[in-house]
This record gives structure tokens, sequence and C-alpha cells, in this order.
């Protein structure tokens, strides 16, 4: 490109200016009958000189310089038009317009007329609807209204923002395709992958590699999926992970509710954090109430505990669990079986019912009941409904007892359990 601009100044100081015209329209087109190619036209110019060079007719032109291309549109400062080959080379203030919504803006192009391919260098902005991309060499097909960049960028969409090494933004789809080192950076998240397709009009990212998306507290690890940067919605799989503070979720996929604020894992789903793990086809975890919801195939261990139900619902802030379907709890020496169970961890009372079965096998008893109340802390348990049974081992013989009710208790921990 210099060595033609160079050439053209020689040839411009051997031959003499050849002046013009100090304000000239020109719309003169070479006719090609073989050819429907459009001619790259002059609408304005402040100064035009004129140069040949190998037969090639060179328009120097100066000041307010305006050209045209079928429904293309561009302005600078400097402009140099090889009329046979239809190029262009511009300088300083370059724009070029296509349509009602895209303009770019650069400090100097390099156009190819018959192609309709467009290089511009320098301070690049590229700019459709509310969209603008901004780096320092871009390329542009006017054909196929597609950019190209290999030397990073950095794409605005409202308050979220882009960045990559390179990538392409197609301006008829609204989208944008990004690779290498992608960063998206919002006020309420920020994401970084290594290749992500970007839709300016729905404002969906699609992860195509390894991302890790983190928003407030919580961060999100996958190797596939999506992310709507305006809801907050999420799907997420190969390898999905999420993490807030020393808790962690893997699943086959994950689904992130924004409105809700809630993380659902679905296959292989589990959920853990520094004392307790649970497992589940399906665990849906809310943020704001800190509630994991273990549903199918449910289990929960902590160091001391583990329990096991169709459906576990945990509340963390209240250390409290609920489950539905039968359930098997077991906590040391004890066994709690039954259809459902609500239990408080901090004040040691639980509630069963449902064919309930209690056992203590340090103290070989057992007891079958509809409905059974119990104090953990205090080893105090009440059985009522359907006539409840006791059942305990005496000089190798079981002995069975029944009542309307059953009272359960250790009067001093070091005395014998006490039954009424």
């Amino acid at each position: 490109m210099y060595r033609l601009v160079r050439i053209a100044f020689i040839f411009l100081l051997s031959l003499g200016p050849i002046l013009l015209s100090a304000q000239i329209t020109d719309t003169t087109t070479v006719e090609n009958d073989t050819s429907k190619i459009e001619k790259v036209t002059v609408d304005n110019s402040n100064l035009a000189e004129g140069i040949k060079e190998n037969d090639e007719e060179i328009r120097i032109l100066k000041g307010d310089v305006r050209l045209r291309q079928g429904d293309v549109f561009m302005s600078c400062d400097t402009a140099y038009l090889y009329v046979s080959t239809n190029n262009l080379i511009a300088y300083q203030d370059v724009l070029i317009q296509q349509g009602d919504t895209l303009a770019i803006y650069a400090d100097s192009l390099v156009y190819q007329g018959n192609e309709k391919i467009a290089d511009l260098y320098g301070e690049v902005v590229l700019e459709n609807k509310e969209q603008r991309l901004f780096t320092n060499h871009l390329t542009y097909d006017l054909n196929t209204k597609v950019a190209t960049y290999f030397s990073g960028a950095l794409l605005t969409n409202d308050s979220t923002q882009l960045t990559s090494r390179r990538g392409y933004y197609y301006v008829d789809l609204d989208e944008a395709y990004f690779k290498d080192t992608v960063y998206v950076v919002d006020p309420e998240f920020s994401l970084i992958c290594d290749t992500l397709n970007y839709n300016t009009k729905t404002r969906i990212a699609t992860f195509l590699g390894p991302t890790r998306v983190d928003q407030n507290e919580g961060k999100i690890y996958c190797e596939r999926g999506f992310f709507n940067t305006k809801t907050r919605d999420a799907k997420l799989f190969n390898n999905a992970q999420y993490v807030k503070e020393d808790q962690q979720a893997t699943a086959d996929t994950i689904f992130y509710d924004g409105a809700l604020k809630q993380v659902i894992l679905e296959g292989n789903a589990q959920f853990q954090d520094s004392v307790k793990n649970a497992q589940a086809d399906r665990i849906r975890y809310d943020e704001e109430a800190e509630i994991i919801y273990l549903e199918g195939n449910a289990s929960y261990y902590s160091d001391t505990q583990s329990t096991e139900s169709d459906t576990i619902v945990y509340d963390q802030k209240q250390d409290r669990f609920r489950t539905t379907g039968r359930a098997t709890i077991v906590e040391k020496n004890q066994i709690l079986q039954a259809d459902i169970v609500d239990f408080d961890d901090q004040l040691g009372l639980g509630h069963a019912e449902g064919n309930v079965v209690w056992v203590d096998t340090a103290e070989q008893i057992t007891i079958v009941s509809e409905v059974v109340d119990y104090n953990k802390k205090t080893d105090y348990i009440l059985a009522y409904g359907g006539r409840p049974m006791l059942i305990t081992e005496v000089d190798a013989d079981s002995m069975w007892l029944t009542s309307d009710t059953l009272v359960s208790f250790i009067e001093n921990p070091d005395d014998s359990l006490r039954t009424l």
C-alpha cells in the first residue's frame, strides 16, 4: 500500500500536478459489457489531481472527500482512487456507511471495490444499532456483511462488554463469534471462556468451550451451554459445576434461573459443603432462601447422620429438613424409617409419620407406630396412632408391648431406658 502511494507521488512530481477542479462532482463510470461490477464513484472533493502509473489512472482526492458504490457511502480527508482496478486507499476521518444502521469509522482504509472488501486500520469503530465494536484492524465484507478481526476487539452492548483476541461480527444476524481469551463484563456478572457466540439482539451467550461465570458470590463452570445476559438464565453441561463459598455442585446439566435465583442440577446431581453431601436425580438450590431440594433417589449425609428418601428438603438457615416418600435416617446407633419426617436440628426435635419404625441397636429396642415425636437431645420418644408397639430383647428373647400411647425416655444419662 505504501509503495503504491510512494510511486504515485513520484509520478506526480515528474509529470506535474494536473489541476482538475477546486470543487468537483464526478459520476463518470467505465462501461464494461462483460461485468456487472459497480464502480466506485466520486461525489465530492475539494481538490482532485490525476496521474497515470503503468496505464493505471489514479485520482488523488483531498478535502471533504465523498464516494459511493451502490448503497455504500464513504468519506475521508484524503483518498487515492485506482480507476481501472476499482480500488481505493483512504486516510484521515474515514467513514463507511451501509444501510440505515451500519457505520464504520477508522484512520485509514484499503478498499477492494470489485470484491467489496474493506480493510480498516487505526482507531476502528463499527456501529450497528446499539452495538459498538472497537479494534485497530477490521476486515469488513460488504457483500456478506461480516466483520472480521484478529488483533483483539471490544464489543459493547448496553452495559455488557465483550472482548476477545479474534472474532467475527455478523451484522445482518445480530451475532458475534468470539475466539481466544474471551471476557464478558457486566455490572452483575463476569465471564471468561475460550470460544463464545453472542447474539446482540437476544443477548444470549452460547459457550463453545471451557467457560466460567462469576455472579455475586456464586461461580459457574461448564464446557458447553448458554447464558442469557439480560435475564441471567443459564443452561450448562459438559462437566458442569456450581461453586459458592465452601459449597460445590456438579451434575450432567445445570440450570440457573436468574429471576428466582435458583440453581437446578439434573442427572448425577451432587451438592456438598465442608460437612454435608447431598445426592439426587435432581437438586434445586434457592440462593436467597438457602434451601436445598433433593428430588428422586435423594440422600443427604453429614459427619453424624445419613438420610435417604425419595425427596428431601433441607433449610440451611434453619438447619431443618423434611422428607417425602419412604425415608431411612441413621444416626450413630439409632435408625428411623417413616413415610414423612420433619426434623429441626437446632432444637433436636423431630416428627415422623406413616409406618414409623424406630430402632435403637445399642439398647435393642424397636418401636413401631403410625406417628412418633422425638427429642434427639433428651432421647425422648412419644409414639401414638395405630396401636404403637414396642419390641425389646430380654434374656435372649423378645418382648412385645402395645398401648394407645408409648413414651420412652432416659431419666438420667446413667439410667436405663424407661418406657410407659
